[in-house]
């Protein structure tokens, strides 16, 4: 039995779900209160270049992910696009493992599921720390227009938005870090 939330009250932290009676621990990550606001403003800006292939998407990734600004932040790391096949919704997994079905194949969807990637599981699905993530990615990966363009679809939307995630790539440097 899922436990139940009392008027006016917070969810626990860790909710406890009973499944085949026995009791197990679900993910911390804290309530995603914003997804439909972000997947609306994301709806208002062009979603970039359609890249119709598994080849084309994870050339564009390889090519976002070893660039200097990138591997500041980050440090390197890949990512695996997959063809997406049975998968109604694009995803992206704790391993990097990206799942693109044909509709979801653009610059934009692609940074979004790299964002998930990128996002501290500490930090809700689509809060404001994965909004910033996100923001910045489109920044350098699709340009400063569309960057600004998404930004004001976020003000229109509502969407809050922090670059609290977005590690500055100077500090890594300078500490000589590796991940």
């Amino acid at each position: 039995m899922l436990p139940v939330r009392q008027s006016g009250g917070h969810p626990p932290s860790l909710r406890r779900l009973a499944t085949l009676g026995r009791v197990t621990d679900a993910s911390p990550r804290p309530r995603d209160s914003q997804r439909a606001r972000l997947y609306r403003a994301e709806g208002e800006v062009d979603a970039g270049r359609r890249l119709p292939t598994v080849e084309r998407m994870q050339a564009w990734v390889d090519g976002l992910v070893a660039t200097d600004w990138f591997v500041a932040r980050w440090s390197a790391r890949s990512f695996e696009v997959r063809p997406g096949f049975g998968h109604r919704r694009a995803t992206a997994d704790e391993n990097g493992v990206l799942q693109m079905p044909k509709w979801a194949r653009t610059e934009l969807v692609l940074l979004h599921e790299v964002a998930h990637c990128l996002t501290p599981t500490a930090f809700a699905s689509h809060g404001p720390e994965y909004a910033g993530v996100l923001l910045a990615l489109s920044r350098r990966g699709m340009g400063p227009a569309t960057a600004q363009a998404l930004e004001d679809a976020f003000v229109r939307q509502r969407v809050r938005w922090t670059l609290a995630a977005v590690p500055d790539g100077r500090a890594r440097r300078r500490s000589g870090a590796n991940c």
